[in-house]
């Protein structure tokens, strides 16, 4: 291995560390394939350069890669900890170096009196090192870690009950963690780091309310590490309008959503998101219940749909249709033809991003009905826009049974029905939205 290599490799160790500091969701080597796709929208977020699940998964060593990540990669990296390059985060935490020269340099042999003073220095800078290093331990490491033995995994009670069938829902959890170490014990809501809580070591009930439905998987943290985790599936009782809000959505009631051959919404509604001020929030449809062991991975989903947003400030006209399952998700976009470069198709650990792929296919005009249409068989993705193939795709990690569906527009959209056959082509869902 070259010189530059092994830097890279040390300079990449550094970034990997900073950033599992920054997320602050303990030990990778408890990520799920959902955590480094969390990890990839945040990353996208930050810099709008979007690495992939499974680049992340190479970086961090899930998946066997002896090569040095291209210099893209290693900027989006190095800018989602805030610095201007892969170069700039290198020349900024590089250990003692010459002004000279970007290359590490022994300290060149002195003598007597100042060789003293010299090694004195050197153990007040290693000492002072030790102090920070033992000083960051004593805030994340926790005696749990590692400690958990497969038996006390077994006898750990973590399981859970809905309140009511629909949202928000409160979920109470009933754990017992009294046999174990430490004293770091959180519950996870689902996939996403940020909707952890801390519980009591010595209670064994705890409440969390959802406000969104959806396939969820609950985990049980001891000192950032996953030790249990299981399902809860919030379901929307039927079809559920929400306008989106940072916390707790906005739930439209009956009256504000219309189903006279279409699903949209009132225009008392349609006249209060076009007028409000701020940038243009996501009105979804939410559909989530139980499809009775449907194979995500071996079925046809095709829908009619527009978006009806009319103010300016929407003028991509951003829309994504979901496909939850059990195992995972994905997300088929449509934008205005001039916005396709920022949109992007995930189908569980496959993502394609408008930035180097080209997605014009998925741009629509406005105002027109538009028929989606995604084929899956094995895995194998065809995707259909008004009659016409678009787009071919595999991915490798099973979605698992579907669990739901979900019509995402930026300001307002409509869907004028919904049709989904299973792996014999029977047609197993049909919704018209009569009233």
């Amino acid at each position: 291995m070259n010189k530059h290599a092994f830097n890279d490799n040390y300079f990449l160790g550094l970034c990997r560390d900073q950033i599992q500091l920054k997320l602050g969701w303990g030990d990778s080597a408890s990520w799920s394939n959902q955590d480094f796709l969390t990890l990839s929208e945040k990353i996208l977020d930050v810099t709008g350069i979007r690495l992939s699940g499974t680049t992340l998964k190479r970086i961090w060593g899930k998946v066997r890669y002896d090569s040095i990540p291209n210099t893209s990669t290693l900027n989006a990296l190095a800018q989602y900890l805030g610095y201007e390059s892969w170069l700039a985060f290198r020349n900024n935490n590089r250990p003692a170096q010459s002004p000279a020269t970007t290359e590490t340099v022994a300290p060149i042999p002195s003598q007597g009196k100042h060789s003293k003073h010299s090694k004195l220095l050197k153990i007040g800078i290693w000492t002072g090192l030790l102090f920070v290093v033992l000083l960051i331990i004593s805030f994340v490491y926790d005696p749990a870690i590692g400690k958990i033995s497969k038996e006390d995994v077994e006898r750990t009670l973590f399981v859970s009950k809905k309140v009511v069938s629909g949202v928000p829902n409160t979920v109470v959890f009933n754990y017992d963690v009294r046999h174990l170490p430490g004293n770091d014990f959180m519950i996870q809501q689902y996939w996403d780091a940020r909707k952890r809580f801390r519980i009591e070591k010595s209670q064994q009930e705890a409440t969390s309310i959802y406000y969104y439905p959806g396939y969820r998987r609950a985990k049980l943290l001891v000192g950032g590490q996953i030790i249990k985790e299981h399902d809860i599936h919030i379901k929307s009782v039927g079809w559920l309008a929400t306008i989106e809000n940072e916390d707790v959505p906005r739930y439209l009631l009956k009256d504000e959503v219309v189903k006279n051959g279409q699903l949209t919404v009132s225009e008392t509604v349609a006249q209060e998101i076009n007028v409000s001020p701020g940038p243009p929030k996501w009105l979804s449809y939410h559909y989530v219940e139980d499809f009775e062991g449907l194979d995500a991975d071996n079925l046809v989903f095709e829908a009619a749909l527009k978006n009806t947003y009319e103010k300016g400030d929407g003028v991509c006209k951003n829309t994504r249709v979901l496909l939850l399952a059990t195992e995972g998700a994905a997300i088929i976009p449509l934008s205005a033809l001039g916005c396709t470069g920022d949109i992007g198709i995930m189908f569980n650990d496959q993502y394609l991003g408008g930035k180097r792929h080209d997605l014009s296919a998925f741009g629509y005009k406005h105002g027109d009905w538009h028929i989606l249409r995604c084929e899956i068989k094995n895995k194998q993705v065809g995707l259909f826009l008004n009659g016409s193939p678009v787009y071919e795709l595999a991915y490798n990690e099973s979605l698992g049974e579907l669990a739901g569906m979900r019509f995402k527009f930026i300001g307002a959209g409509a869907v004028k029905y919904v049709k989904i056959w299973d792996k014999n082509e029977k047609l197993v869902f049909e919704e018209k939205f009569k009233n």
